[in-house]
């Protein structure tokens, strides 16, 4: 005979009350949000297709991934997550906290939760409802440094010589090469640049944390904080593991909590070699790298991105390695097509970029201002837009920058390695014969005589008296006042708008913004964006020479150091500048680069 009691629970069961059990099944959730910013995210069109792991992110979209809880009725919150590699530069600091203050606005909360913090994150979680950080984290807030590496020592005790010429006298770009020390004119750019951008960001964490200009300073001076002393500083709101954060949260919302993970993402399509065989992987391949992106249908926003070095030809997207250049045929054959697109109606071009070649910036100043001839052209400047970079925004209908943005350094400079007394040094003996007075101007045998120098300080001077007149054209005013302000001269955003070399402040959602005002389109009414250039499929990499990253000249030199990636982007960069400098009389070049850490 069967026990009674376990026959009778069905029927118990039964006779519960059915509304009780509807509410038990219908037990309230509280969906967030989660977005984790995890490496870099790229000015540039997003890539639907990875062929090395992860394909790059891109900086607008995770933008609108943000901007997109903001009206989402199904989740109630967002819990942004911070990975260590999560830096972004200070103008996408700015934006990304411009989208998170509207988040807010619409009363949900936001919620930053991150293992440890520096700089770069930081600015960017202070634009949060509240800060958690995990018992074995740390906050490291040390402040800003410029370092400038001076090898004029080094190159002597080799043989080289850095032979620079330069107009204007903040032109410094090479000075660390051919001086012992920094110069007054370098140091007086670089101490108006930590001035500005200091400001700015006491202010944004003052802002951000409810905290005293002077609470904000002391606490960069004190630099490392343990997640103790950082909320007894209130540069934290909680100290918690991962199972106390969502049970606090829990408790907030009064219900359950959800996340969802990977909020907004769109699925990419990702080829694991190990677990997909070679047929079937290059089926894959062909398949999704030989489509090429469609434009969206109607009238549309065109979104030019110009990033990196400035050089002649097309473009390089950047590598597993980094990099990636801006070439002026790519360039301006991407301007070119939105100009003559007429379900176009407005241009935005996306500058990051420390400039390059002189020829290749004037080639794509040249094509913005005949486009801008034909519908508005506004310039939104990222983290870096000088040198090259503002030549090719300065004949923009209109220009935004951030605060923070590094613009302006107006000139033109010029160098050439002379490597006489190495070849020495290694017995090594150069012959040459030539034709021509002046054959031997670019040669790395010799200095630059004293009738070559002058040569070439007249073409440079005639080259800087074009950049300062098509300056003074593009921004309706006179060479006699452009001149004062450039001579190379670095600037903030918020500097060159009261210089008149910018328009407004503001990020890219500013700049799409007023490109539809200047459309005589309702800023706010909702319009598609076309990226462009658009990314290359396979078969126009391997008929343009396959894939430069895997070719062993670079692979080999640079490959060894991925374990240090700062060191790692800055061979990129010089490299780069080497690029721009072969057989180039004159360079339109940021005297130095900046990496916030």
């Amino acid at each position: 005979m069967q026990p009674i009691v376990p026959l009778l629970l069905p029927l118990l069961v039964s006779c519960q009350d059915p509304a009780a059990q509807e509410a038990a099944a219908k037990k309230p959730v509280a969906r967030l949000a989660e977005i984790r910013i995890k490496g870099p995210l790229e000015d540039a069109p997003e890539k639907p297709f990875a062929l090395f792991g992860a394909a790059p992110k891109s900086f607008r979209s995770f933008l609108r991934r943000i901007e997109k809880v903001k009206d989402d009725a199904e989740v109630k919150g967002l819990v942004l997550r911070f990975d260590e590699e999560a830096g972004l530069g200070l103008a996408k600091s700015a934006e990304v906290r411009r989208v998170l203050d509207r988040v807010r606005e619409s009363g949900k909360k936001v919620h930053a939760r991150v293992e440890s913090l520096g700089l770069g994150q930081f600015l960017v979680a202070c634009g949060c409802d509240e800060i958690s950080l995990e018992p074995a984290g740390d906050v490291i807030l040390p402040g800003l440094r410029l370092e400038v590496t001076y090898l004029r020592d080094l190159l002597d005790k080799i043989g080289v010589v850095a032979d620079v010429v330069h107009i204007g006298e903040y032109k410094t770009a090479f000075e660390n090469y051919y001086l012992r020390e920094m110069s007054a004119a370098q140091k007086e750019s670089l101490e108006a640049i930590l001035d500005d951008v200091y400001a700015h960001i006491v202010e944004a964490i003052a802002k951000g944390r409810r905290l005293a200009p002077e609470q904000v300073k002391a606490a960069v001076d004190t630099a490392v904080f343990t997640p103790t002393q950082a909320r007894a500083r209130k540069l934290v709101d909680a100290v918690e593991y991962e199972d106390e954060f969502k049970a606090r949260l829990a408790g907030a919302y009064g219900e359950a909590i959800s996340f969802v993970e990977n909020y907004g993402r769109k699925e990419r399509k990702e080829i694991d070699f190990e677990e997909t065989d070679p047929f079937t992987a290059a089926l894959q391949i062909f398949g999704e790298l030989f489509k090429k992106p469609k434009p969206p249908e109607g009238d549309k926003i065109a979104l030019l991105y110009a990033n990196g070095m400035i050089l002649t030809g097309k473009s390089a997207e950047a590598s597993p390695l980094g990099g990636g250049t801006m070439g002026s045929r790519t360039m301006v054959e991407a301007i070119r097509e939105a100009a003559e697109d007429n379900t176009v109606k407005a241009i935005v071009m996306r500058v990051d970029s420390p400039g390059g070649s002189g020829l290749a910036s004037d080639e794509i100043w040249r094509e913005v201002v005949r486009a801008k001839g034909r519908k508005p052209f506004v310039v939104s400047m990222a983290d870096v837009a000088a040198s090259g970079g503002y030549y090719i925004s300065m004949g923009a209908t209109a220009i935004v920058a951030e605060p923070t943005t590094i613009t302006g350094s107006i000139g033109v400079v010029a160098m050439k390695p002379v490597l006489a007394s190495l070849y020495q040094k290694i017995g090594a003996n150069p012959q040459s014969l030539q034709r021509g007075r002046r054959a031997g101007l670019m040669t790395l045998d010799a200095p630059f005589s004293n009738e070559e120098r002058d040569t070439l300080r007249k073409f440079m001077e005639a080259f800087y008296g074009e950049f300062v007149g098509k300056v003074a054209e593009g921004r309706s005013t006179t060479p006699e006042k452009i001149d004062p302000i450039a001579r190379g001269r670095i600037w903030s955003g918020r500097r060159a708008v009261e210089l008149g070399l910018v328009d407004r402040v503001g990020g890219l959602d500013d700049a799409i913004a007023l490109a539809k005002e200047k459309a005589g389109l309702d800023p706010k009414a909702p319009l598609p964006l076309y990226e462009l250039p658009k990314p290359r499929t396979i078969s126009e990499l391997l008929e343009e020479g396959g894939f430069p990253f895997l070719k062993a000249d670079l692979g080999g030199a640079l490959g060894g150091l991925e374990a240090f990636p700062a060191v790692r982007e800055r061979a990129l960069r010089a490299a780069e500048a080497l690029a721009a400098l072969a057989n180039k009389p004159s360079l339109a070049l940021m005297p130095f680069s900046f990496e916030l850490r």
